[in-house]
C-alpha cells in the first residue's frame, strides 16, 4: 500500500504527502464498515522511511522482466542483439545538512544558495524503452565509474551503446569479457582511416594500445589485467543535414563484420541514442523528476527508484498498446499516456475484476491512439520565450540576506 501510494504521489502533479494521504483516504472510505480514518501525514512519512530499497529493486525487476519476455526476433537490432542505451543524469535534492555531505553543489555554487545534485547512470532498453539499472554517484564521482560498476549487469551478446564519456580502453575490454559489444563515440582519439585494415571508406580495424596511465577508479591489478592492446573497429559517419550539432562523428564498436553491421545501420544505430535523452526528459521534465522533494540521501535516492518505477509502469502501457495495436512505441506519446492513466486511474482503483478488465483494455485503447507527430530531423531553438521574473539570483545564505532586509 505504501509502495503504490508513493508511485500516485510521484505521478500527480501535486506531488504533495497530504494529496497522497487524502487519495489514499478517499479509496478507503468507499469499503464497507470503513472506520474512521486520520488525514495525518506522519504515519505515511514513516512508512515511506521504513519501505526498503530492495523492495523497489525488486518491483522493478519483476516488470522489466514481464515485459522482456515478450520481446521478439523483430524487436531486436538487426534481429540479433538486444541494445542497452547508456547516459548519466542528475536532479537535485532539497538544500539539507545531510544531502549537503552526501552530493555536491553546482560548480560556483556559494553553500546556501544552490541546491545539491545527486548524479546517476542509467541503462535503459532500445527495444521496449524500460528503465533497466541504475547507480548513484557522490560528490566528485565521475559517470563512466559508475558505468564501469554497471557493466555487470549486461548479458552476454548484448550491445552496450553511449556517447563519448563511456568510451575508453579499460570499458570496452571490460565489456567484451562480459561478451557484449561496444558502440560509443570516440573520445580523445583522432582516427587515422589510412592505416590499419581497411573496410571500406573511413571504416577500418584497428589496435588501440593501453594507455599508459592508470584511469581514474581503477585499481593498479585491474589495470595490470588489462591487455597490451584492444583490436577494434573505427567508423567515421558524415552528417549532412543541416541544424544537426555535429557534422562528423567518429564511432568506435567491437562488431567488425562489416558485410552485416553496414557502416550504415552502424550509423542508424548510434542516432537512435537519443532516445535516452527522451527518456530522461519523459521522468524529469513530463513526471517532475527535476526536483526532489526528500531530505535525506537515502530518501532521495528511495524517491529516484520510484521515479523510475513509475516511468516503467508507463512504458509497459505502451508496450501493451504495441502488442495488441501494432504502434510503433517511438510514435506513442508519453505524456498523453500519463494523462490517460491519470484519468482513469480513480475508477481502476475501485472496480471489481470483470470492470478492471474493460478499463484497462480502454486504457490500453486510447494509449494507442495518442500518437505524437512523425517529424523527421525536426530542428527547433534552445531558447525560451517566456521571460522570467527579473528576481536576482542568491549569491549569499538566506539568513544573511534576512538579516540584511531586517537591519
Amino acid at each position: 500500500m505504501t509502495l503504490l501510494a508513493f508511485i500516485a504521489q510521484v505521478l500527480d502533479s501535486d506531488g504533495s504527502c497530504r494529496q497522497a494521504v487524502s487519495r489514499l483516504v478517499a479509496q478507503l472510505s468507499l469499503q464497507p464498515h470503513s472506520p474512521p480514518l486520520s488525514q495525518n501525514t506522519a504515519a505515511y512519512c514513516k512508512a515511506r522511511l521504513r519501505l526498503p530499497l530492495a523492495f523497489i529493486w525488486k518491483v522493478i525487476g519483476w516488470g522489466i522482466q514481464r515485459v522482456d519476455a515478450q520481446v521478439e526476433v523483430d524487436d531486436l537490432w538487426l534481429g540479433q542483439h538486444k541494445v542497452r542505451v547508456v547516459d548519466g543524469s542528475s536532479c537535485q535534492a532539497p538544500d539539507t545538512a545531510a544531502n549537503l555531505e552526501e552530493f555536491a553543489l553546482p560548480g560556483n555554487v556559494k553553500p546556501g544558495c544552490g541546491f545539491p545534485v545527486l548524479p546517476f547512470v542509467g541503462v535503459f532498453s532500445l527495444e521496449t524503452g524500460l528503465f533497466q539499472s541504475l547507480r548513484f554517484g557522490k560528490k566528485g564521482g565521475h559517470e563512466r565509474h559508475l558505468f564501469r560498476d554497471l557493466i555487470k549487469t549486461f548479458l552476454p551478446g548484448e550491445v552496450a551503446l553511449g556517447d563519448r564519456g563511456f568510451c575508453s580502453f579499460a570499458d570496452i575490454v571490460l565489456l567484451n569479457r562480459q561478451g557484449v559489444h561496444a558502440v560509443f563515440r570516440i573520445l580523445n582519439r583522432k582516427p587515422d582511416y589510412q592505416t590499419g585494415q581497411k573496410l571500406g571508406k573511413q571504416d577500418h580495424l584497428v589496435a588501440w594500445e593501453k594507455p599508459k596511465l592508470r584511469p581514474a577508479g581503477l585499481s593498479p591489478e585491474e589495470h595490470a589485467a588489462l591487455p597490451e592492446q584492444l583490436r577494434v573497429r573505427e567508423i567515421r559517419v558524415v552528417i549532412e543535414q543541416k541544424g544537426f550539432r555535429s557534422q562528423t562523428l567518429d564511432i568506435v564498436t567491437t562488431l567488425f563484420d562489416a558485410g552485416f553491421y553496414t557502416k550504415a545501420a552502424m550509423a542508424g544505430l548510434y542516432r537512435r541514442r537519443w532516445t535516452i535523452e527522451l527518456n530522461f526528459r519523459h521522468i524529469k521534465t513530463t513526471l517532475g523528476m527535476e526536483v526532489l522533494r526528500t531530505r535525506t540521501p537515502e530518501m532521495a535516492k528511495k524517491e529516484v527508484l520510484v521515479y523510475l518505477l513509475a516511468y516503467n509502469l508507463i512504458r509497459s502501457l505502451i508496450w501493451g498498446a504495441k502488442q495488441i495495436y501494432h504502434v510503433d512505441i517511438q510514435r506513442v506519446s508519453f505524456k498523453g499516456s500519463v494523462q490517460h492513466l491519470s484519468s482513469l486511474a480513480p475508477y481502476l482503483a475501485i472496480a471489481d475484476q470483470p470492470d478492471f478488465a474493460v478499463l484497462y483494455g480502454k486504457l490500453i485503447g486510447m494509449v494507442a491512439k495518442e500518437k505524437v507527430p512523425d517529424r523527421p530531423d525536426r530542428v527547433e531553438p534552445r531558447a525560451i520565450k517566456r521571460r522570467p521574473k527579473p528576481f536576482p539570483l542568491m549569491t549569499k545564505p538566506r539568513h544573511e540576506l534576512k538579516a540584511g532586509l531586517l537591519s
